[in-house]
């Protein structure tokens, strides 16, 4: 049995489960780390977010303290995906592009073809927890996330190494130039 208190196994491990679910990277990340709390303060202070819309000032206090959110939380894994490798939707196999020079060719955008990251995060981070309580060797409290909660996924995945933020705002990862999304586990 891996000891998940060695690093250096268990980030190996973690590459062999972002493989094997089709994820570009993994990484984990504790709640309570200093880097995560000041990041987060300097990012969500009240003063900052003025005239941002009602959504993001309710949701200040967590993000401005992420661990708030889930007290019983100790760690997250983070996990960035491809958009490009998503699979194919399955409800769209059967769909047949137009024609070149037909009036309705290119009117549907690429992602649509593929299934929604939604979807496959949770399936992937379902699997990633079930393997994560065969390697601990007991039940785990797990819940995961990717775009539903108040937690700043991409402040995770910036503290965990996996990327850093572009003028766009958005993550560019370390390991891909493709365009990516966030999910994780706690």
């Amino acid at each position: 049995m891996l000891n998940p208190n060695d690093n250096i196994s268990f980030a190996k491990w973690l590459d062999s489960q972002a493989e094997a679910l089709g994820l570009l990277a993994i990484a984990s990340l504790r709640l309570d780390s200093p880097a995560l709390a000041e990041l987060a303060k300097q990012r969500y202070q009240p003063e900052i977010l003025g005239g941002m819309p009602n959504y993001v000032l309710r949701d200040q206090p967590v993000k401005a303290n992420p661990a708030s959110f889930v007290p019983w939380a100790k760690s997250a894994l983070v996990a960035i995906g491809s958009f490009r490798e998503l699979p194919a939707a399955p409800t769209l196999q059967s769909f047949k592009l137009a024609e070149t020079g037909s009036p309705v060719s290119g009117l549907l955008a690429g992602y649509d073809l593929k299934l929604d990251y939604h979807i496959f995060s949770r399936k992937a981070m379902g699997f990633l927890g079930e393997a994560l309580a065969a390697l601990a060797g007991r039940e785990l409290r797990v819940e995961s996330l990717c775009d539903a909660t108040p937690i700043p996924e991409r402040l995770l995945a910036i503290v965990s190494g996996l990327g850093y933020v572009g003028l766009h705002r958005c993550l560019l990862p370390q390991c891909s130039r493709d365009g990516v999304f966030i999910c994780s586990l706690l």
